[in-house]
């Protein structure tokens, strides 16, 4: 009798120390969380313009705590990020929504690139990856040189166009060429604009 209940003690133990180890492991090995986007930049913008950003590092049972995001403008012309965190350093829960306001430059030419970057408390695991977005700046064309009405009498003319930023505020540099969707009536020449009536 004595020996059957030292048998079951021993088993008892044996689970309980298996148990434990299992649950360390299980705790070693727990998988990074993974940044979402909730409200994801546009491909472009316009300058002089806004647009949300939402983003959150979210908590699953068994994955790493102390979960943190933040939203941070890398380069461009354009500004609204901060490097500052948002969530807890130690709880097992989700960082919380973030939503920061980005703005594009008046006369804004260069492209928008944002940083989504999340952390955890967990170091050996790595940290979450980070999501990258570039926002391209939206163009606008300024004609000049088009005159009030053409005949097929009308000498040869010449009309300008320049590429500008979509505010209207700053010349872009981007080349220009020109084609004429009316071939049979007149011709335009693709580099200087030169137009001429069939």
């Amino acid at each position: 009798m004595a020996d059957s209940r030292k048998f079951s003690l021993v088993s008892r133990t044996a689970r309980w120390v298996l148990g434990l180890s299992l649950l360390a492991s299980g705790s070693a090995f727990a998988a990074n969380n993974t940044l979402q986007l909730i409200t994801a930049p546009p491909s472009s913008a316009d300058a002089n313009s806004s647009f949300n950003v939402t983003a959150e590092l979210p908590y699953v049972f068994g994955n790493d705590c102390g979960n943190r995001v933040r939203i941070i403008v890398n380069s461009g012309s354009c500004s609204g990020g901060d490097s500052s965190w948002t969530g807890s350093t130690w709880e097992c829960k989700s960082s919380g929504q973030l939503t920061r306001s980005i703005t594009m430059g008046a006369g804004a030419q260069n492209a928008c690139v944002i940083y989504v970057e999340g952390t955890d408390s967990n170091a050996a695991n790595g940290q979450p990856a980070t999501i990258v977005r570039t926002i391209k700046i939206n163009q606008s064309i300024a004609w000049s040189g088009v005159p009030a009405s053409s005949t097929m009498t009308t000498p040869d003319y010449t009309v300008t166009a320049t590429a500008k930023t979509s505010d209207g505020v700053a010349n872009t540099g981007m080349a220009i060429t020109y084609a004429s969707t009316t071939p049979a009536v007149c011709t335009v020449n693709t580099s200087s604009g030169l137009v001429h009536n069939v």
